[in-house]
């Protein structure tokens, strides 16, 4: 048989208990409410990772069209450079064309000129001799007045 001693021991040891179980219920609730709290915070981590998710596809789907239209860039800078090539050589050929026009111009001026001036000479000498004959008659008209009066 257990003796006082003991029981008043036994009866310490189950007020040690009961505040242990007393502690224990009061950590299970700060425990319970900390896993609710987890769970809420899980399912917002969700809510964002689904959200996430959807920004990221919308991303992906961005770079895809960025990657086509740097594509297509780059195919317009290709022509681009095709074309420039060609206009170059189109401008090179033009200069040449032009050049040549300029030397036919410049000697078709020289004979135009030539030609005017052959013209202008025939037409002064013509007009001396126009002047030398209205001079003798002026000089004829002259004498005859000189007789006449």
């Amino acid at each position: 048989m257990a003796t006082k001693s003991d029981m008043t021991f036994m009866k310490s040891d189950m007020a040690l208990m009961k505040s242990d179980m007393t502690l224990m219920r009061s950590d299970m609730a700060s425990l319970k409410s900390d896993m609710a709290s987890m769970k809420s915070d899980m399912t917002l981590m969700k809510s964002d990772m689904t959200l996430m998710k959807s920004d990221m596809a919308s991303l992906k789907s961005d770079v895809v069209s960025l990657k086509s239209d740097v594509v297509s860039l780059k195919s317009d800078v290709v022509s681009m450079k095709s074309d420039v090539v060609s206009m170059k050589s189109d401008l090179g050929s033009t200069k040449s064309d032009l050049a040549s026009t300029k030397a036919e111009l410049r000697a078709e001026m020289r004979a135009g000129f030539a030609d005017a001036k052959r013209y202008t000479d025939v037409l002064f000498e013509s007009l001396k001799d126009d002047i030398r004959i209205v001079a003798d008659g002026v000089a004829t008209i002259a004498a005859k007045l000189d007789k006449r009066a």
